[in-house]
């Protein structure tokens, strides 16, 4: 609309990536820890980031230079030339609707042109992240909202979206022992897909699967409910359990006019690096 430079969102597993794709805006995920959570609202302490939402990524990185008590400064494009994606097959290209495919690849093909060197290879910890973060029986995220909520929404359960109640309340059932089981196992995905990325700048990767669905479809909950959340959350939620930075950035419209979104990732506290990276890719799609 705009009617400011920029915004401050939370993104726990999307909430800054997601509404950023869907409306045609760059929206930094930070490094867990990399920015101060006060005066936010928590959800999961171990997975809430704070970042910005802009209409460009020189905007996107200024704020966020404001954020961490910076000085703002111009931001400079890496050399696409000397830069290296990889783009990974699997799960973050599982149900990708057509038009949104069409998109992401039109945009590798721009910056193969720019001199982007591609690594198309099988990313199979995307996967394994993927399963384990929806993991009914471990899920830190479920039990820390519900450490936050539960009491809240039990007693007010007729208020609460029942998807949503159900989900937290999930975390009542949950024990120590499935919560340390997962955590292990999530570090250890982590350190492989770290050492398997190692090589390249980033990882490439539609922002969301789906183009937002309208809200008449979502309120009875249920299945319609359930499979619009999982799709929107499943890409960006890799970069909230991996512990990386993310950042999407807009690739295009659908037939429909809606914004389609191309996201890139990098390992944790390379923030700078990525946003320079994404002013590179910003200049070669705009």
């Amino acid at each position: 609309a705009g009617l400011a430079a920029g915004a401050i969102g939370t993104d726990t597993g999307g909430s800054v990536r997601i509404p950023a794709a869907w409306n045609g805006l760059v929206g930094l995920k930070t490094t867990a820890g990399r920015l101060p959570l006060g005066g936010t609202v928590p959800l999961s302490p171990t997975f809430d980031t704070v970042g910005p939402l802009a209409r460009d990524v020189a905007d996107a990185a200024a704020l966020f230079a404001l954020l961490e008590g910076r000085e703002a400064r111009p931001v400079e494009p890496s050399m696409l030339g000397r830069a290296s994606l990889w783009l990974p097959g699997g799960i973050a290209w599982e149900g990708v609707e057509p038009q949104i495919a069409n998109a992401l690849e039109a945009a590798i093909r721009r910056l193969v042109k720019a001199g982007v060197r591609i690594v198309e290879h099988p990313l199979p910890e995307l996967d394994e992240i993927h399963a384990l973060a929806w993991d009914p029986k471990g899920s830190r995220l479920v039990a820390e909202a519900y450490a936050q909520w539960g009491g809240m929404l039990a007693e007010n359960e007729a208020m609460i979206y029942r998807p949503v109640f159900e989900r937290v309340m999930a975390g009542e059932k949950l024990s120590a022992g499935d919560i340390i089981r997962t955590d292990l196992k999530r570090k250890e995905i982590a350190a492989r897909y770290l050492a398997a990325t190692a090589g390249v700048d980033a990882v490439i990767m539609p922002t969301v699967a789906i183009a937002p669905p309208p809200i008449a479809e979502l309120e009875p909950g249920g299945e319609p409910y359930g499979r619009a959340n999982r799709m929107a959350l499943r890409n960006t939620t890799i970069g909230n359990q991996l512990g990386l930075c993310a950042i999407t950035l807009p690739c295009g419209r659908d037939d429909n006019g809606l914004p389609i979104g191309l996201m890139l990732q990098s390992p944790p506290h390379t923030e700078e690096k990525l946003l320079s990276l994404a002013h590179a890719v910003e200049l070669v799609l705009h």
